[in-house]
């Protein structure tokens, strides 16, 4: 199955506003860049392009795995950092 990578995208916002992520469409835009070595332009150049199941499904490990760290930073009372894309 194919899914454009502006669908991915969108996707992946969406769970990040879940997580209660603040930028959640900035954050989400730079791990698909991260994902993918490629410079913001390439969002704007293939948002309608497909991409394979391999692709969304890394990404969208990403954003859980960002979901994540945020849902366990808030729980201790420590926030993170407004635009850093913590990992881990």
């Amino acid at each position: 199955m194919f899914i454009t990578f502006g669908e991915v995208l969108q996707i992946g916002i969406n769970r990040l506003k879940e997580a209660r992520i603040s930028d959640a469409k900035r954050d989400a835009e730079e791990l698909m860049l991260y994902l993918m070595h490629e410079e913001r332009k390439f969002l704007f150049l293939h948002y309608r392009d497909d991409t394979d199941e391999d692709h969304a499904d890394a990404f969208f490990e990403m954003v859980d795995r960002k979901s994540r760290r945020r849902a366990a930073s808030v729980y201790r009372g420590q926030p993170g950092i407004h635009g850093t894309i913590l990992l881990r």
